[in-house]
């Protein structure tokens, strides 16, 4: 075995969860790069059909009913909507009478491979308070994204 099969080796033997975050974004540019934009919109566009002012980033909304939270997701769903997303799963996960979290994605107007991490994360984190996840509302390019990273494979999606 050469040395730098070895080093390689340790790194990812003692890899963080963003070192395995980035090496499943960068597969997931790959495997994108095949089918071609598969974006629901490309960024420009999304920014154009904005008003002036407007809150370019995803906007959530957290309903209870029993016990399901349902988070609503509208607008970009990128990295600069970590904050966002992560505060709107938090409390659901804390919450006793809660036993599954829909993340509604009806309204997801642009979808990337961070926002694909933060599910991944989020499920993580579900599993560790033992909650379900199903992302619901799945359509058109967010769907196909969904499908093309295996999703349904780690995801129940409604």
């Amino acid at each position: 075995m050469s040395a730098g099969s070895t080093s390689e080796r340790r790194v990812r033997l003692g890899d963080t969860a963003s070192g395995a975050l980035a090496r499943f974004s960068s597969m997931l540019r790959r495997r994108l790069a095949v089918f071609g934009d598969v974006q629901v919109r490309s960024a420009a566009a999304v920014n154009e059909s904005l008003p002036t002012g407007a809150h370019k980033h995803m906007q959530t909304l957290v309903h209870t009913d029993g016990s399901v939270a349902k988070i609503l997701l509208r607008g970009r769903f990128d990295f600069g909507s970590h904050r966002e997303f992560k505060t709107s799963y938090e409390a659901p996960l804390g919450a006793a009478g809660v036993s599954e979290l829909h993340i509604d994605m009806g309204g997801v107007e642009y979808l990337d491979s961070s926002a694909l991490g933060m599910l991944l994360i989020l499920k993580e984190r579900a599993g560790a308070t033992n909650k379900r996840i199903a992302i619901t509302n799945c359509r058109g390019a967010v769907k196909q994204v969904l499908d093309i990273a295996n999703f349904s494979k780690l995801f129940q999606i409604k």
